[in-house]
């Protein structure tokens, strides 16, 4: 679920956790959380939490962190049940070192129950023109719960206005000093994610000899005993590209441009005993136990679904499949845009859309990810069609390919 301005919605979680992410770059944010409470009269009920300042008074709201890759991770995690009575407001701000959040690329901000990992809510972050400190959203209580609330405010002095606003000190000269501390002595050495412009141009006209593992590999050579990011990569009809295993989770999110009708995702899964399994809206798994595959999010409204798949050690093929119920009535699946990513979140995103047009059939299998292999995935762009009208699910053999029209029938209704 998305939120857009305005909008709030209440939290069931007690245990939330806040997931920052941004690609790596020039640009440095960071993760501030303000708590605030009894209308900011009493100051021993606000602080802030960050970096620097990792845990609170009452140990409710910790900061957890950040994980350096071509994707930054920062997290912080926050106990509803235990945050002091008077902190009835926990603001979330995000901070820009070196720039404005506007320049700041692939920012993410989400929330995830800390219990099973799933994904609550995907936040929109709006920052104005001139936003060097940036107020998506806030969490707040009432008297049957919490919810969370957008907010979408910047201010562009930076911790100064935040500070102001909240009635709580945040010393820049931390975050000063941590940039400064960062610059390497010597000569810099490219980054990683260096060239992801030309990547991003070359993908746009890549033929499917080109996208082929072999292809990948030496595009994106291996560093660290690992591949190197790709980027942003587009497959064209039967292409394939290889990325890192990565040790934490792998997304694959399917969009659709037509609000007026709702598509299903489905993952197919082959696990590394052989046992087969799907995960869709009727059985959406779970991420801290076996299958280790969840839907996370879905959102008509906002056209899209998303699986997580928390331990891709655990598998060894999984089909991404869409399915379009009887109540669609008639179009296509290009005709609705729908598109799958899937997105490591360490530097790889590969897109697979669809180029086919058919306006009779209920499932397409897009994606094929072969995870058997020691130390690389491969994403293979797959679109296949069920037979006109057929309401029979695809099947994934424990070989990784896959029957159409073979499984059991799917209907659906509102």
């Amino acid at each position: 679920m998305s939120l857009m301005l305005l909008s709030q919605v209440a939290l069931r979680a007690r245990r939330i956790r806040v997931v920052l992410n941004w690609e790596n770059a020039d640009l440095d944010l960071d993760l501030i959380l303000v708590v605030h409470g009894n209308g900011g009269v009493d100051p021993a009920s606000v602080y802030a939490i960050h970096f620097a300042t990792p845990v609170g008074p009452d140990g409710a709201i910790r900061h957890l962190g950040r994980t350096d890759a071509a994707v930054v991770t920062e997290r912080a995690e926050i106990d509803l049940d235990t945050l002091h009575a008077e902190g009835d407001q926990v603001v979330l701000s995000l901070s820009a070192s070196g720039g404005r959040l506007v320049d700041a690329p692939g920012v993410r901000l989400r929330l995830v129950d800390a219990d099973d990992d799933c994904e609550l809510l995907r936040i929109d972050v709006a920052a104005g023109p001139g936003d060097v400190v940036h107020v998506p959203g806030e969490l707040h209580r009432r008297r049957d719960g919490w919810y969370y609330r957008t907010v979408g405010f910047g201010f562009a002095d930076g911790l100064a206005g935040l500070g102001s606003r909240y009635a709580v000190r945040i010393d820049d000269a931390l975050y000063r000093r941590r940039s400064a501390a960062a610059e390497p002595a010597g000569p810099r050495e490219e980054p990683l994610g260096q060239g992801r412009e030309q990547d991003r141009s070359q993908s746009r006209d890549q033929s499917p000899d080109r996208t082929s593992p072999d292809r990948e590999r030496s595009r994106g050579q291996r560093q660290g005993g690992g591949i190197a990011p790709l980027g942003d990569v587009k497959l064209l009809p039967g292409a394939r590209t290889a990325i890192g295993i990565p040790q934490s989770e792998i997304t694959a999110e399917l969009t659709w441009k037509r609000r007026d009708k709702d598509l299903d995702l489905y993952a197919l899964y082959i696990d590394r005993t052989g046992r087969a399994g799907v995960c869709y809206y009727r059985n959406q798994g779970s991420l801290r136990r076996p299958p280790h595959i969840c839907l996370t999010t879905g959102d008509r409204h906002r056209g899209r679904e998303t699986i997580v798949i928390a331990s891709p050690q655990a598998f060894r093929h999984i089909l991404i499949c869409a399915y379009s119920a009887v109540e669609n009535g008639v179009g296509s699946f290009r005709g609705f845009h729908a598109v799958v990513q899937v997105d490591d979140h360490a530097g790889s995103v590969v897109q697979t859309p669809l180029y086919h047009r058919n306006s009779s059939s209920y499932w397409v299998a897009i994606a094929r990810i072969d995870l058997s292999g020691e130390e690389e995935a491969v994403i293979e762009h797959v679109e296949t069609y069920s037979h006109s009208r057929s309401e029979r699910r695809p099947v994934l053999h424990a070989d990784g390919t896959f029957t159409m029209d073979a499984g059991p029938v799917e209907f659906k209704t509102r």
